[in-house]
């Protein structure tokens, strides 16, 4: 990948158009090494802290396989993104190519000529910040990678294969977090729908026989806020 001349191309292009006064030019030009270091460390996609903290966070994601699938999910997105990119990375190999040849068949010195080298310009720069783009993508999907073994090896009896098999207990979980953050300032409608999920997945989880499952603080909490009895199972006393 030719992306160590990104910043010397770039600001070369800059001077060409002399849109700028001198002073600007001569900033920009001695900060070429810094500029090329931004460009080639600069983050495009998130961090591993934002994704164990912003993504997996255990309101939301309370048990490792919660945090599996959501890696999951997230994994094969990058993943498509990055099939996608290649597509759109050939389709600019093509249109430089095009130009080249296009170029070398137009009238010297001509208008037609000098548009057709800005459009190379730009396809060439376009290929260097899509190069960058699908190697942070890569850096992603392995990071997820990562993660996903951490959530097997923090426990191996989840299923791996079938995602509904987890979400009863991780939603049970999940929707208690979130009911145990409102108060008196929770708008009614989200109250209403919060509770509603609360007891229905209460409901199911009594029919599938997983209440037993669930740690005994969120049985005695779902207790106190008597969607138990409200749903009038005969499991929990």
């Amino acid at each position: 990948m030719e992306i160590m001349k990104y910043a010397y191309e770039a600001i070369e292009s800059v001077r060409q158009t002399h849109f700028l006064d001198q002073r600007d030019l001569s900033d920009l030009e001695k900060m070429h090494d810094e500029l090329q270091d931004t460009f080639n460390k600069r983050q495009m996609w998130r961090t591993e802290t934002e994704m164990r903290v912003s993504v997996l966070n255990d309101l939301h994601f309370p048990t490792p396989a919660a945090k599996y699938w959501q890696c999951v999910r997230e994994q094969g997105v990058f993943f498509e993104n990055l099939a996608v990119l290649s597509f759109e990375y050939k389709r600019n190999e093509v249109q430089i190519r095009r130009l080249k040849d296009r170029i070398s068949k137009v009238k010297h010195a001509s208008f037609q000529e000098e548009e057709l080298k800005i459009d190379l310009e730009e396809a060439e720069f376009k290929k260097k910040n899509m190069e960058v783009a699908a190697r942070d993508r890569v850096r992603e999907i392995r990071l997820w990678s990562k993660i996903k073994a951490e959530c097997i090896a923090a426990d191996p009896t989840f299923d791996t294969e079938n995602v509904n098999t987890h979400q009863l207990i991780s939603y049970g979980l999940s929707f208690a977090n979130d009911f145990a953050c409102c108060n008196e300032n929770t708008p009614p409608a989200d109250m209403r729908n919060l509770k509603g999920k609360f007891q229905t997945v209460i409901r199911n989880l009594d029919e599938e026989g997983l209440l037993g499952k669930m740690p005994k603080d969120w049985l005695e909490y779902a207790k106190d806020c008597k969607f138990i009895k409200k749903c009038e199972l005969k499991m929990v006393k």
